[in-house]
């Protein structure tokens, strides 16, 4: 879902659309090519374990059925959260924001799947196959939708010349009558024929939503202004964090969407005691806290990655960079509000959630809580820190995007997988200060000791991306002067 999120928001961004259907190349045909790679590709991450997978029919213990039940699962799986990510993909104009409608989506329905994972193995074949079947059917649902949507924004493009709204007149009753209009108008277009709106009424309406700006420009909450007082001192991260607070209020105007949520700190401490009195009543359940918490940090992890791939690409986009280097702020400043923004604007979903889920954890150990809350608030520091040296060094949002999950995942994942006493032997200093906490953490173990030396090397890695992004600013801005 993540990989298919930029795959239409990224021409849109980029203003490459206009020109592919200037070039002779209808809605339908970009749709159909887009998803197309998307499924090969798909494919090829289904069909590349295969050979190794299949060492487990010599071992013994797995039959075909179930192999090919499996296999059937997640081809389904594949194919369908491709096609979810393309219709986010394609509702959302920056790549920035289908990244995070794509992690916001991938997060609810990994929690909707956390059953299934419990009952897949009592489940009967014929309802195994049924549901890889049904969600392999979801792009033959999804596609055409967003094939219709190109194909009349294809003709809108074809049949109305650009124009400039008229802002002079902004009295009440005019915008009254504009609203009235613009209403009417949207209504004839909601038909089956799509009939675009003309240059007239789309600029009136235009004219409505700046006369409108309240409507539009929400005010910010309590929780927003603290987040901004925050980094009040340093001009660069108030700024960002305030653009993308901005951002995030008027795209839930405009969809008409609920508020973001609003958590008061008093009731979320009570929420989370009341939460930890029935984790010791009921055991199970503190578990069931303490899995949501990591699910959640996951979250929180993978938006922080996104936010900060966007810190300096986002300037370089603008043309700001030379700007920020002739600035009257010191390098140090502009690193440190570029690690520091991604941090509070995720802390805008996530502080409140997981502060309760880690108070209703408590009932575990306390020891054994906060030392993963202090892991988890370090590798939200090493995201935050990996995305903008990338940043720094790379161009597009994409690659950067791309390269700081994928390194995470290797980091995270692939590293204690691989580096295994029946496969490789790890070196010492890794195996010791990363390989062997990293298990533990992985596997809920219950030592804490390995888990303060994944925190300490979480916190070098965190001050050594933080020094180059130091030393890339500075090459830069001597390269400049």
């Amino acid at each position: 879902m993540i990989l298919a999120a930029p795959s239409l928001s990224l021409e849109r961004e980029r203003g490459a659309l206009p020109d592919y259907i200037l070039a002779g190349l209808s809605g339908r045909q970009i749709v159909r090519a887009k998803w197309m790679s998307l499924a090969s590709f798909a494919a090829v991450l289904v069909v590349a374990p295969l050979p190794i997978a299949a060492l487990c029919f010599p071992l013994g213990g797995v039959s075909g059925w179930d192999f090919a039940s499996a296999n059937a699962l997640c081809i389904g799986v594949a194919l369908s959260s491709c096609a979810l990510g393309f219709s986010i993909s394609a509702s959302h104009k920056t790549v920035s924001g289908a990244y995070v409608a794509a992690v916001g989506a991938a997060f609810k329905l990994g929690l909707l799947a956390c059953p299934l994972l419990f009952l897949a193995s009592s489940l009967p074949f014929w309802l195994l196959w049924s549901l890889a079947i049904g969600l392999a059917l979801i792009p033959f649902r999804v596609v055409p939708r967003v094939q219709e949507e190109f194909e009349w924004l294809a003709t809108r493009l074809e049949t109305e010349a650009p124009r400039t709204p008229d802002y002079e007149d902004r009295s009440t009753p005019f915008a009254r009558l504009q609203l009235e209009r613009a209403a009417s108008a949207l209504a004839e277009a909601e038909g089956q024929t799509r009939a675009p709106l003309s240059a007239d009424e789309l600029a009136l309406w235009m004219n409505a939503a700046q006369v409108e700006r309240g409507r539009l420009d929400p005010p910010p909450s309590e929780f927003d202004v603290q987040l901004e007082q925050v980094v009040a001192q340093n001009p660069l991260a108030r700024r960002d964090v305030q653009l993308q607070l901005r951002a995030w209020r008027r795209s839930l105007v405009l969809s008409d969407s609920d508020p973001m949520p609003h958590f008061s700190p008093l009731a979320s401490f009570g929420a989370g005691l009341a939460l930890a009195f029935i984790g010791c009543l009921v055991p199970p359940v503190a578990v069931l806290w303490a899995s949501l918490f990591f699910m959640g940090a996951l979250a929180a992890l993978v938006q922080i990655a996104l936010l900060a791939a966007n810190g300096f690409a986002r300037e370089r986009r603008a043309h700001m960079i030379t700007q920020l280097q002739l600035s009257a702020l010191s390098p140090l400043e502009i690193v440190s509000a570029k690690f520091v923004a991604p941090l509070l604007l995720s802390a805008r979903f996530w502080a409140y959630p997981l502060l309760i889920l880690g108070l209703g954890s408590l009932a575990l150990g306390p020891l054994w809580m906060a030392i993963r809350i202090l892991v988890a608030l370090a590798l939200c520091q090493l995201a935050s820190a990996l995305g903008n040296a990338l940043s720094l060094r790379l161009r597009h949002v994409t690659v950067i995007a791309s390269a700081s999950l994928g390194t995470l995942s290797i980091l995270l994942v692939v590293l204690p997988v691989i580096f295994q006493p029946l496969l490789f032997h790890a070196p010492d200093w890794l195996e010791v200060w990363w390989l062997a906490p990293l298990r533990v953490l992985l596997l809920s173990g219950g030592d804490s000791l390995p888990l303060w030396r994944l925190f300490a090397s979480l916190q070098a890695l965190s001050l050594s991306l933080l020094g180059a992004c130091l030393r890339f600013w500075k090459r830069a801005r001597d390269e400049t002067r």
